[in-house]
């Protein structure tokens, strides 16, 4: 089962979201991939900083804002997640 996790989502005073779940549709290109139907943009962490094997399929935790513009999360820092608890 496909699960992922958004911490948060409703409150207004809330600007940093945690998002746990598979990365799918990884594009390398724009730096983006999504976990279930939400757009991560990775683009501003150095490639340094992502997680070995960093690939579809992996689970991470998210850790970003969301852009008021696009919908999407812009990640401030991605890490393997622990377990499917989020």
């Amino acid at each position: 089962m496909l699960r992922s996790f958004i911490k948060n989502i409703t409150d207004p005073s809330i600007t940093v979201y945690e998002v746990t779940g598979f990365i799918t549709n990884l594009d390398t290109g724009l730096e983006t991939f999504e976990i279930n139907a939400l757009t991560v943009n990775y683009a501003g962490i150095h490639p340094d900083d992502l997680p070995a094997n960093f690939d579809n399929g992996l689970y991470v935790e998210v850790v970003g804002k969301l852009n008021d513009q696009s919908g999407n999360l812009d990640a401030e820092e991605i890490i393997l997640a622990d377990d499917l608890d989020g």
